[in-house]
């Protein structure tokens, strides 16, 4: 870690006696979402890596192309910190995932309160989704793919995947 440079991801340095030469390459944090902070008074974003780490401020985004979280709970997050804690980190990155290779065009992702650990996701043109925090969701990418294929898809109220290997939609 490189607490002045939170973009960095990792540098490597090689020496070269013969030619006395010092090479660094330096590898930058590719971005993975953006996190914005809604609790406050002014909105907060924040570019956060695959990793979890938040490593660039950003502008409060609009439109379908950037996934972004809204997170409702949280009050300060900082540059070189990361957006949960670690117990709960897999978990998110996991759903996060699911949410980017799904075919559901997504709204809006919402962590609402965190002792709850769970994410809602609103669809555009379907059901809230519901993912809890305790557990990973790379297991339900196929289900949510042939719910949302349906053409009853859009009138369900909501799909809860929050009970581990279990699906409710009503």
């Amino acid at each position: 870690d490189i607490p002045a440079f939170p973009e960095i991801e990792k540098l490597e340095i090689e020496k070269k006696y013969s030619q006395n030469a010092l090479l660094i390459n330096a590898f930058i944090q590719k971005p993975f979402g953006i996190w914005c902070l809604k609790k406050i008074t002014e909105p907060k974003c924040f570019w956060f890596s695959e990793q979890g780490k938040i490593f660039k401020e950003s502008l409060m985004p609009s439109g379908n192309l950037i996934k972004v979280v809204s997170d409702y709970n949280q009050t300060d997050l900082s540059l070189g910190g990361k957006i949960l804690d670690d117990y709960l980190l897999g978990n998110f990155i996991s759903i996060f995932k699911v949410v980017l290779e799904s075919n559901v065009n997504v709204s809006e992702i919402r962590l609402d309160k965190l002792e709850d650990e769970e994410i809602i996701v609103k669809t555009s043109n379907g059901p809230e989704i519901y993912f809890s925090l305790r557990h990973r969701a790379e297991n339900y990418l196929p289900i949510i793919n042939s719910l949302s294929k349906k053409p009853s898809f859009k009138n369900l109220e909501y799909v809860d995947l929050r009970t581990e290997n279990r699906v409710y939609y009503r």
